[in-house]
């Protein structure tokens, strides 16, 4: 976990978002911000957090993720197509 953990932390931000962040913090009273996503939970809870912007979102639309007892990650699809 601490291994995939630290990874997803490295993740650098794309070029531009911090101050994208920075500047929707600073109107967060026009804007209501979601992720949509195909990664998972995990990654981006962790990746938000770290870069400290998870309290912007409101909600995070994604595939479930996450640790179970034995410590492996597991995922699951948000949805099926059948």
């Amino acid at each position: 976990k601490e291994s995939i953990h630290s990874a997803v932390e490295k993740i650098p931000p794309t070029p531009g978002f911090l101050k994208l962040f920075q500047y929707l913090q600073s109107h967060r009273q026009d804007f209501e911000l979601v992720v949509v996503s195909d990664a998972n939970m995990y990654f981006i809870e962790t990746w938000l957090e770290h870069a400290g912007v998870r309290h912007l979102f409101r909600r995070i639309f994604t595939n479930p993720g996450d640790f179970d007892s034995k410590g492996q990650l597991v995922l699951l699809p948000f949805h099926s197509h059948s």
